[in-house]
């Protein structure tokens, strides 16, 4: 059966390629072995769903029973322009982050499609998915001709870079593969810029990551203290980082993203500390970022993350924010704002 393309036409998707949900093989059963070592070395750090995963990361049919086909989607993201280097001290967030969640920007998509095409096979079904469900969408998209993943462990795709949030739907109908046609896009074979870039030495190569250094899990994922020797290596960041992406020289010239969600800023790519670290609560953190990827880090998060932004910019004028939060209800805010102060104290 051909995929009728007709049901995502109007969906903005930019990238489409479709393989059997097929889950046997040695590629299947390398890339699961890998997988489990990669967890049983502890590399997911506090991420225990990553570990519950386990035995549905390569297997559709675990998500979906009587799965045939996958669908795999691409929507890119790219930001342009460099950081304004305001006067003011400010926390800098991943381009991703800029504006309007990828999953609701991309999974209101795929919803769609998969609603159109359960109106068209009405006897099959079809089930819409993004990284909030198990399914490892790198390996598979990668199967599919999307792209290639390259040593930082994402997709990098023609056109687009790593710059693409990755998506699609498991259908139990079968459809014919249809994979993209990809050019040479390779790593050149020297080339180790994302490696060296990385601030907390957190790629360990060929795709693999310790996540426990990893500044996008640092500031979003983690939550509680963050190590003392990782922190005067955050920099500025405050949500994600793209030190990375940033390094990477087949992103150079990615196309701009022409999504209005992802373009319009509702948290933009900086933030004066000052506003972060007067956030008094988390109803007042949702009413800043409603729509927003940071309300995953949550508001105790984010100011934790500023506290340490303070310290490593020296940003002195800071610290009577800082010493407000010492009588915070979060006892990692306390902590981390404390120790922004025992670091700025003595630049007074």
């Amino acid at each position: 059966m051909i995929f009728p393309r007709v049901v995502f036409e109007d969906e903005s998707i930019r990238l489409l390629g479709i393989i059997p949900a097929e889950s046997t093989g040695i590629e299947f059963d390398e890339r699961e072995g890998e997988y489990r070592k990669w967890i049983e070395n502890g590399y997911h750090g506090t991420m225990a769903y990553l570990a519950r995963h386990e035995q549905k990361k390569f297997r559709p049919p675990s998500i979906l029973p009587g799965a045939e086909s996958i669908v795999l989607c691409g929507l890119d993201y790219y930001i342009p322009g460099q950081r304004t280097h305001s006067a003011d001290p400010v926390g800098i967030i991943s381009r991703y982050a800029h504006g309007r969640d990828y999953h609701k920007e991309l999974g209101y998509r795929l919803r769609r499609i998969s609603r159109n095409l359960a109106n068209v096979f009405p006897g099959d079904r079809f089930v819409p998915f993004t990284d909030a469900t198990p399914l490892a969408e790198r390996f598979f998209a990668q199967r599919a001709g999307l792209g290639f993943t390259g040593r930082h462990g994402l997709l990098i795709t023609p056109g687009y870079g790593s710059w693409v949030f990755l998506g699609g739907v498991l259908s139990t109908r079968r459809f014919e593969p249809a994979p993209e046609v990809l050019s040479s896009l390779r790593c050149p074979v020297q080339c180790r810029r994302c490696i060296s870039s990385c601030p907390t030495g957190a790629l360990l190569g060929e795709g693999r990551i310790d996540a426990r250094k990893c500044i996008s899990y640092l500031t979003i994922e983690h939550d509680g203290v963050i190590p003392v020797a990782l922190r005067a290596r955050m920099g500025a960041w405050i949500f994600g980082c793209d030190e990375c992406q940033d390094a990477c020289p087949l992103n150079a010239g990615a196309r701009v993203t022409q999504e209005p969600g992802f373009l319009r800023p509702i948290a933009g790519m900086e933030i004066p500390l000052a506003e972060v670290l007067r956030i008094p609560d988390t109803s007042a953190f949702v009413r800043r970022f409603a729509g927003s990827p940071l309300i995953r880090a949550g508001r105790n998060r984010l100011v934790r993350n500023a506290c340490i932004a303070a310290a490593n910019l020296h940003a002195t004028a800071l610290l009577p924010e800082l010493k407000n939060l010492l009588r915070d209800s979060d006892e990692v805010v306390v902590e981390t704002a404390r120790w922004a102060i025992g670091e700025l104290a003595p630049l007074v």
